[in-house]
């Protein structure tokens, strides 16, 4: 049964026609969606009788705030039930109605639509969910949209990104994320658990007040798996052994939980959404999986006339039992209103339709919207390089049109490489300012890595090392080092060399024959506390050169199996002290002009 109200509707500071003329208001309101009205007046009331069409109207109320206040006319069973909205005009339109009267039609949404207004992608590194939230709506007018932003999650989160994603639904995923209720009250944006309020009497009579009460099984089991790859640890956890005291103890909620763990035996696996320390906050992540799939295991489903339930109001349901016979009071329990619709006709009778569950929930159902973000490669720019903990991360920007640049910066990420661990691996770290590919671990865009660098117009290659064939291959760093490989047949070639001095380079070229060159233009010093060369024993070792100066600081030995040759124009001996000359056979010494030997003593024997 309906009920007789008073309504009144507020349109840029004016009434948008009078209570009686008022032929319906509808309001829709959603814990996970924006909130739906519309409201039908006489065309008459807010153009005139002898407008022909859209004069002012639409001037005076598109895009404008609107407020609805609806009172239930004075009995002594329902005094000061109220409700109290807050929307924006958003559609408007004129028409003929059938009893060849005009109306004309406002229709809007809750100011929160305004956080709709366009996807985007921006980073928060090492803020509180408060701190985003009020970032995030910093720019729209309290006035408008009036806020409370007040979670149960208080640590700061390391790495958060809105990656293609409305505002709305950014915040809606993220409070999903860490467990908090995000809604639009009627009159302010709620971030955080609902305050108390006073709760509503609900006396199911079946004439003013009625419900439908029901229980749904789904599965609630899962597996949480996750990797933290700065401790080098896996981590795992299980809903099968979290437990949900609030709901458990329910008469009903219990029952129906149990009931789904022993028909639905198998357990998804899952992958937390958030970044994971260690166990503890994976059992937390598995305890929140299974509150948010447990949460529509019970509901109630209801009608009434008191305006005064809201979206979040609390409502202590009793009546007299369902049997025929059962006519005594039975209390029903406690249920939260998620889902409301209120009408109200011409004549001004108001009536609702809702969706509650049980009060005793600690947290939200799951939200049917929510969807963590996919990220997709996209180019970035190397910012730091100085990673603090040694594990080869970089801190990139993207190339997002943010207003601030410090919104389109990541942390620390990691950079993929062929080849990694302790004393092994590949070494390649792109300078800061370098251009970037980044990818996303499973997609998600919280999860970034970078894959490798990218040329473009400022940054080319070069002709160079561009040659017909493709037959270069090289590596070089920013200090010039590099290392280059040839492959024409029959030419191959290594070159290592720093670009700074065209002189500084050793080539080793491979030949046809089998033969290595090893060149350079430059002088070559080889050091080391012990240098071996060795040709094997068919080999040969030849030394060219103008001149050759061998220095020892001590002894220097030369050995031979068979013969030592010395060939030289002019020969000088110069010893400092004694010299010995020691032949096992003869010895012949020829001149072939005179032989002198001078000494102080001379003995020939």
């Amino acid at each position: 049964m309906s009920r007789q109200v008073t309504s009144s509707v507020q349109c840029a500071g004016s009434a948008l026609a009078p209570s009686a003329d008022i032929q319906q208001i509808s309001l829709t309101q959603s814990l996970f969606s924006h909130h739906e009205f519309q409201v039908v007046v006489p065309f008459d009331r807010v153009e005139g009788s002898k407008a022909s069409f859209f004069s002012q109207a639409h001037k005076r109320l598109l895009g404008q705030p609107l407020t609805l206040a609806v009172e239930a006319d004075s009995f002594h069973f329902n005094q000061g039930q109220k409700l109290q909205f807050k929307g924006v005009v958003t559609h408007l339109e004129a028409g003929k109605d059938n009893d060849f009267a005009g109306s004309i039609v406002a229709r809007g949404f809750s100011p929160c639509y305004l956080l709709a207004s366009g996807s985007k992608k921006r980073t928060f590194v090492a803020k509180t969910l408060d701190a985003i939230f009020n970032e995030v709506l910093q720019p729209y007018p309290a006035n408008l949209l009036a806020r409370k932003i007040n979670p149960q999650h208080k640590t700061p989160l390391p790495y958060v990104v809105q990656y293609r994603e409305t505002n709305f639904e950014f915040l809606s995923r993220l409070a999903a994320e860490y467990g908090e209720w995000f809604y639009y009250d009627g009159e302010s944006l709620q971030l955080g658990t609902p305050a108390a309020s006073e709760e509503i009497e609900f006396v199911a009579d079946g004439d003013y007040n009625s419900f439908s009460f029901g229980m749904t099984l789904v599965p609630t089991k899962a597996k949480m798996y996750e990797y933290n790859y700065q401790k080098h640890q896996h981590f795992k956890s299980s809903t099968s052994s979290q437990s949900l005291p609030s709901l458990q103890n329910h008469p009903f909620g219990g029952f129906a939980l149990s009931q789904a763990e022993k028909l639905f035996t198998d357990e998804a696996h899952t992958t937390a959404e958030t970044w994971i320390e260690g166990n503890s906050q994976l059992d937390e992540e598995a305890k929140l999986l299974k509150a948010n799939a447990a949460a529509n295991l019970v509901t109630l489903q209801g009608f009434s006339d008191n305006p005064n339930i809201h979206l979040g109001s609390v409502l202590n349901v009793s009546g007299e039992g369902i049997g025929t016979e059962h006519l005594t009071p039975e209390s029903f329990g406690k249920y939260r209103v998620l889902e409301i619709t209120h009408f109200i006709d011409e004549a001004g009778n108001y009536s609702n339709q809702f969706s509650a569950v049980p009060h005793v929930l600690e947290v939200p159902p799951l939200n049917p919207h929510y969807d963590a973000p996919q990220g997709q490669p996209e180019l970035a720019e190397v910012i730091n390089d100085k990673d603090p903990e040694k594990l080869g991360r970089l801190k990139v920007r993207y190339h997002w049109p943010v207003d601030n640049p410090a919104q389109a910066e990541t942390d620390w990420v990691r950079l993929l490489t062929p080849y990694s661990g302790s004393g092994k691996g590949q070494l390649f770290k792109p300078e800061v300012g370098s251009q970037v590919l980044v990818d996303y671990q499973g997609g998600l865009a919280e999860q970034p890595f970078v894959l490798g660098n990218m040329f473009h117009a400022n940054n080319k290659q070069g002709a160079k090392y561009s040659p017909d064939g493709n037959l270069m291959k090289g590596i070089q760093t920013s200090g010039g080092n590099k290392f280059v490989m040839q492959d024409k047949g029959g030419e191959q070639k290594i070159l290592i060399s720093n670009s700074n001095n065209k002189g500084t380079a050793v080539e080793i070229g491979f030949n046809g024959d089998g033969s290595i060159t090893i060149k350079s233009n430059g002088p070559v010093t080889v050091l080391g506390s012990t240098i071996t060369l060795e040709a094997g024993d068919k080999g040969e070792i030849m030394m060219h050169a103008k001149n050759v100066t061998v220095e020892a600081e001590e002894n220097i030995s030369l050995t031979a199996k068979k013969k030592i040759d010395l060939d030289a124009k002019d020969l000088g001996l110069e010893v400092g002290n004694d010299m010995q000359a020691q032949i096992s056979s003869n010895l012949n010494m020829k001149a072939g002009g005179k032989a002198k030997l001078i000494s102080s003593d001379t003995d020939i024997i």
